[in-house]
């Protein structure tokens, strides 16, 4: 009779059991790994949304405030023009022409525009016209200017007295439709006029800013005019 044989098994590799938990343990890293870089990714388009939207509000800010600025610079421009319009003082005048030796009998009337800058700038291209009934215009024939010189100390002036050779019949050189701001003024006037032309008549004067902006003065009111637009009552 041959003796039992008892079979005892041999320490090898791991079980089924043991691989099988081993696949589902790296399974379960593999898709935590996964979930997290997906987390992460997402995360990453929120974060790059959210600072393109903040850099797009930034920029959108920023221009409304240029915009902002802008406009309350230009506001504040017209402001100063307007001001500066109104600084420019216009008084109407007018003479009575007599006739000589008769001084009792009128031959006619003479209109003036008396034109004093107030303002804190040089206007130029200073130019007049009257109107005589409400319908007619009539351009200036001559003018005076009155410069700042009487306001200067005597001890600076000496006997030196204004470049008047550069004055010409009607004009007055260099300076023709310049008035800045420390000149006394200057007076426009027309040519004798029949007094019968004349009903209610008064002075339209028109010059140029610092700016490039071109005014118009008529019965106490400035308003803006463009250069080329035409003269009417």
């Amino acid at each position: 009779m041959l003796p039992a044989v008892i079979l005892i098994p041999v320490a090898g590799g791991p079980s089924w059991t043991d691989i099988v938990a081993a696949f589902g343990t790296v399974g379960a890293v593999v898709v935590a790994v996964g979930i997290a870089l997906w987390t992460e990714w997402r995360s990453g388009r929120r974060l790059k949304a959210e600072r393109e939207r903040s850099d797009r509000l930034l920029a959108e800010e920023r221009a409304l405030s240029r915009a902002q600025i802008d406009e309350e610079r230009r506001v504040t421009s017209e402001r100063e023009q307007l001001a500066e319009a109104y600084a420019v003082q216009v008084i109407a005048a007018d003479m009575v022409i007599r006739s000589w030796p008769e001084e009792s009998i009128t031959r006619g009337r003479r209109l003036a525009a008396i034109v004093v800058n107030r303002g804190k700038f040089t206007i130029m291209r200073i130019s007049v016209r009257f109107c005589t009934d409400g319908v007619n215009l009539v351009p200036a024939g001559s003018h005076e200017r009155v410069s700042g010189l009487t306001s200067i100390p005597e001890g600076l002036k000496g006997k030196f007295s204004e470049i008047s050779w550069l004055f010409t019949p009607g004009g007055d050189g260099a300076m023709y439709g310049v008035l800045p701001p420390w000149d006394e003024g200057i007076r426009f006037q027309s040519d004798p006029l029949p007094v019968e032309s004349l009903k209610s008549p008064y002075p339209l004067v028109r010059w140029t800013d610092r700016w490039g902006t071109r005014w118009e003065h008529r019965r106490g009111e400035v308003c803006r005019v463009r250069d080329d637009q035409p003269w009417s009552p």
